[in-house]
């Protein structure tokens, strides 16, 4: 029984020290030699030790530092005058990294302990050194046919995201209506290097079940200031519209039926056959009365 009791104690205890760390910012792209600092935040939900990591290219993952609250500790090669982290209410952490060179180019990492034996790590905020402002990517979001669809039962959406600078994008995609993402693909970043532009594909398979619903494909960049943008797609579009004419054809004009046929002149021959028939259903009555009414008069 007490080992039981210890046991659920343990399992409640690794619960509560599950970590969320989020990085708001993608990237930064700062110029070099000109004292300029780049400052990333990131925020844990809970009370933890976290840990500044950097990766740079063609290196591997260093710690820089870890903190908990005011206190700080530097790992080797790393010192304060470089690197000041500073705590902020909300357990929000901040790292500077001042007076930037080409050398501090990289994707910094925020950590918190998850357990004794393993670390949480935030996404990155990656740290571009270069003269070229951000651009936004050019969003499109295509589709398959309306044949596609009615021959597989499903349709994919491909979200393009083209010339779009530095290369850190975040993708995903979401139903109007919902907020859960969505389960999604992602292609090979493409990037050309004679302009340093990039771009990259992501698409959605939905079943035939989904026609008619909106889908929204939601990108977040350096370009649009690190807030998440989107770009919406009706599928109602892909919806098969046979169907409906075919149990709507009785619902159609006289003009349609006639095979475009004018049919103002035959209504008119038509109600001039009904007048006469009329007419001569009224002489057949009284024909056999004026006769009558002629023959007694002759007497």
């Amino acid at each position: 029984m007490l080992y039981l009791f210890v046991l659920l104690c343990f399992f409640m205890t690794c619960a509560r020290t599950q970590v969320s760390i989020n990085h708001e910012q993608i990237s930064q792209v700062k110029r070099a030699n000109t004292g300029s600092t780049a400052r990333i935040e990131c925020k844990v939900d809970s009370d933890a030790y976290v840990h500044w990591y950097v990766q740079r290219p063609n290196e591997g993952l260093k710690r820089i530092l870890h903190v908990k609250g005011n206190k700080k500790t530097y790992d080797a090669g790393f010192t304060d005058s470089k690197y000041k982290v500073e705590y902020r209410a909300d357990n929000i952490y901040v790292l500077d990294i001042v007076k930037l060179a080409a050398e501090d180019e990289g994707t910094y990492y925020c950590a918190a302990w998850q357990l004794p034996s393993s670390k949480e790590f935030g996404s990155g905020t990656q740290v571009i050194i270069s003269d070229k402002s951000p651009q936004e990517p050019a969003v499109t979001v295509l589709a398959t046919s309306k044949e596609v669809v009615k021959d597989i039962g499903s349709a994919t959406l491909l979200c393009s995201l083209q010339n779009f600078f530095p290369e850190a994008i975040q993708v995903m995609w979401t139903e109007v209506g919902r907020s859960e993402e969505l389960k999604s693909e992602q292609g090979e970043l493409v990037k050309d290097a004679s302009t340093n532009m990039s771009s990259l594909y992501s698409w959605i398979t939905i079943h035939q079940t989904d026609i008619g619903k909106i889908f929204r494909c939601k990108y977040k960049h350096e370009g649009n200031g690190n807030r998440w943008r989107e770009v919406e797609y009706n599928t109602a579009s892909l919806k098969d519209t046979n169907q409906y004419e075919i149990t709507n054809s009785s619902c159609m004009d006289t003009a349609d039926l006639t095979d475009g046929v004018d049919v103002g002149p035959m209504i008119v021959v038509r109600a001039a056959q009904l007048i006469y028939a009329l007419l001569l259903l009224k002489c057949l009555l009284y024909c056999p009365f004026l006769l009558l009414f002629r023959y007694k008069s002759s007497k």
